[in-house]
């Protein structure tokens, strides 16, 4: 039996190119459906723990690279949509950011693992706890984070670091006053000066250095005598609390400054120096003698119908615009009172001991010239703290703490130079007496930088601040602690 195929050898060439085109069609459509139905999205849900199983609310949950993200409720769930090969990343604080790549399961269970800041611990006024427990409004800086800024004193190195404190430096002159203000100004007379603690003694603070209202214009700072890197641990006491704790003076907030301890183990040494310049920036550029005089001869003219100001025309304290041609006085005041300044550190300490006793001990000088000639502040100082295991039951122990600061000052004349020091003012007479620093009746104008820069004195300031204590365990939970403690301020 004969078997037939039916062919179509007489089928045109074009319809031929047709059939192959839409196969070809076919085929690229269904290679590009697949790469996307993969990447459909899907609904994706789960739950959040903790390392004991409890759930955690508030957790942030988004998928890495894009801005599709959610929180979990208060039973620590969610749900968003992601694709197959996403990762979602979830973040909270307290815990590690953990993250998970979307498979084929669209449910999961995420645990979060605590990274420790929970339980570090923070002084309270009142004792220790740690930092879940703390219910209060607290601000904490390590001495860690301030170690390595080359800053004036510790509360200057605070500025931007804690939340609600504002800290604004009186001028950058060395060891001059810094204001703090804890949640804004308390007092529109009072002072708004918060209460500083160290190792559980209240601080002096403030100015004592003024002796009267016309050899210094810029207040010193007692703070300053505190050395940063003899510095643990920092905690502001910014809520109602702190006068609970403290009484009226912590009205204003309570900043709390715990010293570095001894830990039991090898003894471990730490040393650091640094070295800066000190310098005003953006100097104005304030014109010159020749052209102010020209914008007082243009003045003159165009008051006087255009006619040339005379030579004897006076300019005041004595002076001649022909006195000033003749002289050729040209001051730059800002060079007269300023200079490049430096700033040296440097600084050794030591920690270590053994089960029973432990110690830390160090010692800092710092050197700095101001940017004010003549202006120059140095402090020397010394720590030992020691603590002891004297029993099962009681711990005693000492901090002492010694510092010596030498202040050359000279007046702020930052007025006079922007304001009554005129680039034609010479800076001393004929007779070697300085320029337009007094009257005809003997009295002192302000008018001379340079003269005002003479009026300086010395600070020398003397500090030992020290407490002991002796700590009792009665129970395991209920522990009796006495204190003694002084500062020493000359």
């Amino acid at each position: 039996m004969k078997k037939h195929y039916l062919t179509n050898t007489s089928a045109p060439k074009a319809a031929q190119a047709g059939w192959r085109g839409w196969l070809w069609g076919m085929m690229l459509a269904v290679s590009l459906a697949l790469p996307l139905a993969s990447q459909a999205q899907q609904t994706i849900s789960g739950t959040i723990k903790d390392a004991k199983g409890e759930s955690i609310p508030g957790v942030g949950v988004l998928v890495k690279g894009t801005t599709r993200g959610t929180a979990t409720d208060a039973d620590g769930k969610f749900q968003l949509a992601a694709s197959t090969g996403e990762i979602l990343v979830a973040t909270f604080t307290g815990y590690k950011n953990q993250e998970v790549t979307i498979g084929a399961e669209t449910t999961l269970d995420i645990i979060l693992q605590e990274d420790g800041t929970l339980d570090e611990v923070v002084v309270i006024g009142y004792g220790t706890q740690n930092k879940r427990d703390v219910i209060g409004s607290i601000a904490q800086v390590k001495g860690s984070d301030i170690k390595n800024v080359p800053s004036p004193s510790f509360d200057a190195a605070l500025q931007g670091r804690a939340a609600g404190v504002q800290i604004v430096q009186s001028s950058g002159v060395p060891g001059s006053a810094v204001r703090m203000r804890i949640r804004g100004q308390a007092s529109v007379s009072g002072n708004s000066e918060p209460l500083y603690i160290v190792d559980g003694v209240p601080v002096t603070t403030g100015d004592f250095s003024k002796r009267d209202g016309s050899a210094n214009s810029t207040n010193s700072n007692a703070l300053a005598d505190l050395n940063p890197n003899d510095i643990e641990s920092i905690e502001i006491l910014k809520d109602a609390g702190a006068a609970a704790i403290y009484g009226s003076r912590a009205a204003n907030g309570v900043v709390l400054i715990t010293t570095k301890r001894g830990k039991a183990g090898k003894t471990a040494f730490d040393a650091g120096y640094y070295y800066g310049i000190n310098q005003v920036t953006r100097k104005l550029p304030f014109i010159n003698a020749a052209e102010q005089l020209t914008l007082i001869e243009e003045g003159y003219r165009n008051a006087n119908g255009g006619l040339p100001m005379p030579a004897n025309f006076g300019l005041g304290r004595g002076l001649t615009v022909g006195s000033i041609v003749e002289n050729k006085y040209s001051t730059n005041w800002f060079d007269q009172v300023l200079r490049q300044g430096y700033v040296q550190e440097a600084n050794i300490n030591a920690r270590g001991g053994n089960e029973k006793t432990r110690f830390y001990t160090g010692v800092s000088y710092r050197d700095e010239d101001s940017f004010f000639k003549g202006n120059n502040y140095k402090r020397i100082s010394g720590r030992l703290n020691l603590d002891n295991s004297a029993s099962d039951k009681l711990d005693i122990g000492t901090q002492i703490s010694v510092t010596g600061t030498t202040n050359n000052q000279v007046p702020n004349v930052w007025g006079t130079v922007n304001s009554s020091a005129l680039p034609f003012f010479p800076i001393k007479n004929a007779d070697d007496t300085y320029f337009g620093n007094t009257d005809a009746q003997g009295q002192n104008t302000g008018a001379n930088p340079v003269a005002q820069m003479q009026n300086s004195f010395v600070t020398k300031g003397y500090r030992v601040l020290a407490n002991a204590y002796a700590n009792y365990k009665i129970t395991k939970d209920l522990v009796l602690r006495a204190e003694f403690g002084s500062d020493f301020y000359n």
